[in-house]
């Protein structure tokens, strides 16, 4: 009886363990605004581009990056002030957030230095933020979820493309990226909120 009960304690404390290991906050809200913002961006400054039209390709790119700026610092610190997921696997939500910073300072780095040294043409920056987010979301599959490493490798699959048909590169990555880091994104959201109800109807059992 005494050797049972162990057992069941066991399994039970196996449960616990499993289930804090899953509450994972990837702070996938970045994922959905960045993909919804690179779905407009990168195709219509393609447009722009290939309309000769310069000063609206500045204003697209730059309204591009500081919306995102903006959003991402905004909701960033608003979520770091208290943990959505009380009790969640803070491990695996650092490992994302190096794996984010990481995979963005490379991209800066990369997307300054490669066009002003004569590396790429400045067109195909985005190439290289394609293969940059390709890195990142693989990555962040491996750590976290399986939706992430599809996304990873249909971005892939989108840079090789765009390396082959240099001139409609932002046609190209604009929906394999955005849709790259929105679906995922909208999923582990969603997943999050799955938790947050569970959360909520235990309370209101107790």
């Amino acid at each position: 009886m005494d050797s049972h009960a162990a057992r069941r304690d066991l399994e039970l404390v196996k449960d616990i363990v499993q289930r804090a290991s899953q509450r994972i906050d990837a702070q996938a809200f970045h994922s959905v605004h960045w993909g919804v913002i690179v779905l407009i961006w990168f195709p219509l400054a393609n447009y722009w581009e290939s309309q000769g039209n310069m000063d609206a390709y500045t204003w697209t790119c730059g309204l591009g990056v500081a919306s995102g700026a903006i959003l991402s610092t905004v909701r960033g610190t608003l979520a770091n002030r208290k943990p959505r997921l009380p009790g969640g696997n803070t491990q695996v939500s650092n490992q994302l957030a190096w794996i984010a910073f990481a995979n963005l300072f490379a991209g800066i780095a990369l997307s300054s230095i490669a066009p002003a040294t004569g590396f790429i043409d400045g067109r195909n920056v985005p190439i290289i933020w394609g293969l940059v987010y390709a890195n990142m979301t693989f990555m962040m599959g491996l750590a976290y979820s399986r939706d992430f490493m599809i996304s990873g490798l249909c971005i892939m699959l989108g840079c090789l493309a765009s390396i082959l048909y240099q001139p409609y590169n932002g046609y190209i990555l604009g929906p394999c990226m955005g849709l790259g880091m929105l679906i995922p994104g909208l999923r582990a959201e969603a997943r999050v909120r799955r938790f947050l109800a569970a959360d909520a109807g235990q309370a209101q059992s107790a």
